[in-house]
């Protein structure tokens, strides 16, 4: 399970050292924030801190992670590495313990990926992951079916347990390995009866589909459910996959029994309690409705609801829901009848995303839309667009083919003016059409839109061609 691998990593790197600072969220959740105290001489100047949101659940709701690192010195500092074991759970009230699932190295580096240098006084954001207390897939597990049946109706205070690695030098200057056992209390509340048959069909479900996986992966565990014709949600009269629509981390929750339609989705909705598995379904539903509603003010309205209902979540959790939203306009809703509403929603959260999160925003609007008045982060590297790449060499290629008849010519297209390389091949008067060759291959441009000086050479061509 890729996705709570990350979750692992995510937690060891704030939990070491352990400064615990509650901050009141609401009457029922408070976010926990871990400050790690790392003395070695690697980490001097930097401070890692983990958020963890909530600590007092329902069971089967979701434990959010978010790793965060500053710079605290007056120097440029590049982040140190850091590595946690798998994490488990254990209660007092049972004699069994439960291990999340990890792959097989049982450790995980969080911060080398992380490579891009700290200013002074600079704090980003590393990692996000989650939990689900438990995995659809594990409720029937021994430690979880006896924490079900035995829980008091105020809940049971459980024991999350983190195993965590770092390496520092010693005074020869060799690196020694020290280990550390981590902690943090999650208090998990029995759920209604109702609620409690709908995981369970839902585990059933899981059960069957990782079953079928195993045999297509030669027995190895991926819990990630394919994304069957039954499952496909419709929308204004297409289907489209579940997996673009609902947050990952569970393990695509409730999928292939998801609602077929955004009504399914409200009444799934109204049938959970308050919490964060009721959240995963709500941010659904909420995305559902900005995308379906009719243009004008119904789109106004549910786009504010949406945009209201993310602001009133705490931050490290919002940032799950910011990343879904990211990563499926950037990779998938442009290509959508829904690409306007999607370019729309992304500018409107443009200035609550982090620097990662703003960077591939930015760049997705100069490859898809070829310009954009989007204002990049600072100090970040901006990819130059394949417009740009080709711009760029643009000179260099017509002067090295300019025996063959190339040259840079200048088109101003509906969204922005462009910059090429080619050579004319034909002009067809008739429909007001030029073809060209470029280094991409054929290309048909209409007459028009060229400059000037592009016009009177194509027009001249066409006389010598006659």
């Amino acid at each position: 399970m890729e996705k709570i691998c990350l979750i692992i990593a995510t937690i060891g790197l704030s939990l070491i050292g352990a400064t615990l600072r509650a901050e009141s969220n609401s009457e029922e959740s408070q976010v926990v924030t871990i400050v790690i105290n790392d003395d070695s001489e690697e980490a001097k100047g930097l401070k890692y801190t983990l958020e963890i949101y909530p600590t007092e659940i329902y069971f089967g709701d979701v434990v959010y992670f978010a790793s965060y690192i500053e710079n605290v010195s007056d120097e440029v500092r590049k982040p140190r590495s850091l590595l946690i074991g798998n994490p488990g759970i254990t209660s007092s009230q049972l004699e069994k313990e439960y291990r999340f699932h990890a792959n097989a190295s049982g450790e995980f580096d969080v911060i080398a990926r992380e490579s891009v240098p700290l200013q002074p006084g600079e704090k980003r954001l590393l990692n996000l992951c989650s939990l689900q207390f438990p995995p659809f897939e594990d409720l029937e597990e021994p430690f979880w079916k006896e924490l079900r049946e035995s829980a008091p109706s105020e809940g049971s205070v459980c024991t999350l347990q983190l195993f965590k690695y770092y390496y520092a030098k010693d005074i020869s200057g060799a690196a020694t390995r020290r280990e550390e056992t981590l902690t943090q209390d999650i208090l998990i509340k029995p759920r209604s009866e109702k609620e409690s048959l709908l995981l369970e069909k839902q585990r059933v479900k899981a059960l069957e589909l990782q079953t079928i996986r195993n045999e297509k992966r030669d027995g190895k565990f991926v819990f990630s459910p394919p994304e069957e014709e039954d499952g496909y949600i419709a929308l204004k009269g297409k289907e489209y996959a579940p997996s673009h629509f609902v947050r990952e981390a569970l393990g695509t929750p409730l999928v292939p029994d998801n609602p077929k339609t955004l009504e399914g989705w409200r009444k799934l909705d109204e049938s959970f309690v308050d919490g964060t598995l009721r959240d995963e379904i709500s941010f659904t539903r909420l995305l559902l409705e900005y995308l379906t509603a009719d243009e004008g003010e119904k789109t106004e309205q549910a786009e504010k609801n949406l945009l209201d209902w993310l602001n009133a979540l705490p931050d490290v959790q919002r940032e799950f829901f910011l990343r879904k939203i990211v990563n499926e306009g950037y990779s998938f809703f442009h290509q959508t009848p829904f690409a306007d509403k999607n370019r729309a929603l992304l500018r409107a959260l443009y200035d609550s995303l982090d620097d990662n999160c703003q960077l591939r925003v930015y760049e997705f609007e100069k490859d898809i839309y070829h310009a954009t008045s989007l204002v990049p982060p600072k100090g970040r590297y901006i990819r130059p667009s394949p417009d740009e790449m080709l711009e760029d060499r643009s000179e260099e290629t017509a002067k090295a083919n300019a025996s063959d008849g190339w040259r840079v010519w200048v088109y101003y297209g509906q969204v922005h003016k462009e910059k090429f390389a080619a050579k004319l091949l034909r002009f067809d008067d008739m429909l007001n059409q030029v073809y060209l060759r470029t280094q991409r291959g054929e290309l048909r441009r209409d007459l028009n839109r060229f400059s000037k000086e592009d016009q009177e050479y194509i027009l001249e061509y066409h006389r010598l061609e006659l």
